[in-house]
């Protein structure tokens, strides 16, 4: 069992007034964010102390001195960025009988604007202040990878690529941090005048969520990440690529979780199946006939696979 805490977590923590149950039924949109590590911090700002090196020992004799030496170190700093959303709901909307309780509406609404947060983090995650990202927001793993932490896929097709990415969590690797030792925080909903597309005004209702939020990546050893999978034949996501990746880890590194887009987790699957056809299904390992058909995958070596929408299929080739 996982003893990581999350988003969730946080918010049943710090006692979020309805907020947990928001962040409860709009999770399953963002897989991501049901495992991701969250801790909370007292400012908007943090800094993570990086050892870049270690200190030096050899072999001596009996009667030899060695020189003294000590681990480098490199201090990261990370920022929480503001992460906000508004919802409006016109007062003839909430009076209106046909549309049902105006409890009901707001509590739609609330449900609409979590599910729209979480989707907004889950996307930043992964690809932080690239265009496919926010400019406004934290950076993302894109950023955080090392470059020899990369494996090039090597499709070619524009606009057409996905990435994989291996991820070790922690508080010494990757983790979401919130500011202000707070988490999503949905206001109670107000009496405001609204303005139309004409700018004419009119009475309404107005909520706001905010949150600040950032990504920590603390050290190169944390991500692996597969670049340039696309729908070409031979250039999709196979389990000869994840072991490729696998191999660029650091001795001892086990990483916690696989992400990738639904139809890299779909060209796995698929790869799966061809693997099994050609091993064939009689005694003697002849060719098998009819289509074969292999589960969704899980697991790669024991590293849970989550297929999540927030990685696109369509990233520029690099």
């Amino acid at each position: 069992m996982s003893t990581r805490i999350t988003l969730l977590d946080v918010a049943k923590n710090n006692g979020s007034d309805g907020v947990d149950g928001l962040i409860e039924e709009s999770i399953s949109a963002t897989p991501e964010m049901s495992v991701f590590p969250v801790r909370s911090i007292v400012g908007t700002g943090f800094k993570t102390l990086v050892r870049t090196g270690l200190p030096s020992v050899d072999f001596i004799a009996a009667s030899q001195g060695i020189p003294g030496s000590k681990s480098t170190f490199d201090n990261k700093h990370f920022d929480c960025t503001v992460l906000g959303g508004r919802i409006e709901v016109w007062k003839t909307i909430l009076d209106s009988p046909e549309n049902g309780p105006a409890e009901d509406i707001k509590a739609t609404e609330a449900s609409g604007v979590m599910e729209a947060a979480l989707r907004k983090i889950g996307k930043q995650i992964f690809y932080g202040n690239t265009t496919l990202g926010s400019a406004a927001g934290f950076p993302g793993l894109v950023s955080f990878t090392d470059n020899t932490k990369i494996l090039d896929a090597t499709g070619s097709t524009g606009d057409t690529g996905s990435s994989v990415y291996f991820v070790k969590f922690g508080n010494r690797d990757v983790s979401l941090v919130m500011g202000r030792n707070a988490t999503m925080e949905l206001s109670d909903f107000r009496v405001e005048s609204l303005t139309d597309a004409d700018g004419n005004k009119g009475p309404g209702e107005v909520a706001d969520l905010a949150s600040w939020i950032g990504l920590q990546s603390a050290s190169k050893h944390s991500i692996i990440r597969i670049k340039n999978l696309t729908a070409q034949t031979g250039k999709g996501l196979t389990d000869a690529l994840l072991s490729q990746a696998k191999r660029l880890a650091e001795a001892g590194v086990t990483f916690d979780t696989i992400f990738m887009s639904r139809r890299s987790l779909g060209q796995l699957q698929d790869a799966r199946a061809a693997l099994v056809s050609l091993q064939g299904n009689g005694e003697n390992g002849t060719l098998g006939g009819g289509s074969v058909y292999v589960p969704t995958p899980t697991d790669f070596e024991g590293i849970p696979l989550i297929a999540t929408d927030s990685i696109v299929d369509i990233e520029p080739i690099a």
